[in-house]
This record gives structure tokens, sequence and C-alpha cells, in this order.
């Protein structure tokens, strides 16, 4: 098991998104949460197995239908089970 930290860039507020990763986290099972950034960046916070974390990383690359995904960084850390969920963060 494996944490990640997920900073996307691009068109990715007011498109979709968060509920693009939330609806593709929960297929997967993984915890954690989405939020956007008042930099018009979005976070990803999220837990599970790291083979199953890089599939969800795979589909953030792609985007939703009317986003546009410039830059994707990963900063993996160690499982902390902080979640209990997958939540978009207001």
């Amino acid at each position: 098991m494996i944490s990640a930290k997920i900073n996307v860039n691009g068109k990715v507020q007011g498109v979709w998104f968060r509920d693009y990763v939330k609806r593709s986290a929960k297929e997967l099972d993984l915890t954690g949460r989405v939020k956007n950034n008042s930099d018009g960046s979005v976070s990803v916070e999220v837990e599970g197995k790291k083979e199953i974390v890089k599939q969800l990383i795979d589909k953030i690359r792609i985007g939703s239908p009317l986003s546009r995904v410039d830059n994707v960084t990963v900063d993996w850390q160690k499982f902390e089970n902080k979640y209990n969920f997958f939540e978009i963060i207001r």
C-alpha cells in the first residue's frame, strides 16, 4: 500500500475534472480526495495499492472529456491509511 500526492495543471477546473477523478478512483476502489487550487491546478491525494494508484494516474493524464491536462506531478509517500472513501473537497 502507498500514498501519493498528485498535482495536475492545464484546463482542469470548470470541466468536471474533479468528478471524473472521483468516479475513476471509486471504480478502482481507492481512497483519498481531490480539490481545486487557487492557481487553477487540481490536487489529488490517494491511497491504495501502488499498481492501482498508477492506473488512476494514467486516467488523470487522459483527463475528463472537456479538460486538457498539461502536466501531472506525483509525490509518492508512505501509506498512512488516512481516508475511508474518496471525496471531492469544495
